[in-house]
């Protein structure tokens, strides 16, 4: 079987065991609301796992390197790109529109369209 270069797995059990090893009381991956779950006397602490192998720039020759921010200093490294919208075009004769029923994903129409460009446009013009 092939290792999957783009899993954080071994990311998120490093940071686990990291939060054991603190003295939190216990410490799960579970995905949602976070990566990480964990609770220390009576607290729910929740972490999001980020990991790269990005070797050039990142590589450390003593093991995992973990940097903690608050949700404030993380908001002041992120960002919103432009809405992206996926589609499925059908190849050969058939015309076939594909569902996407189930999957979570939310039909696109000019009304939805016409929002998600509204709000963009608020999020340029808005707070910072």
């Amino acid at each position: 079987m092939a290792e999957n270069l783009k899993s954080d797995v071994a990311a998120k059990e490093a940071f686990r065991d990291e939060l054991l090893r603190r003295g939190f009381d216990a410490g799960r991956i579970t995905g949602s609301p976070a990566d990480i779950t964990a609770t220390k006397g009576g607290e729910t602490f929740y972490f999001e796992v980020k990991f790269t192998r990005q070797s050039a720039s990142y590589l450390r020759d003593d093991g995992w390197a973990c940097h903690e921010y608050t949700p404030d200093e993380f908001m002041q490294m992120s960002y919103i790109p432009p809405f992206k919208i996926f589609f499925n075009v059908p190849v050969g004769g058939d015309r076939v529109v594909m569902s996407r029923n189930g999957s979570g994903a939310v039909a696109l129409s000019r009304r939805r369209l016409t929002m998600m460009s509204e709000l963009v446009a608020r999020f340029r013009g808005g707070e910072r």
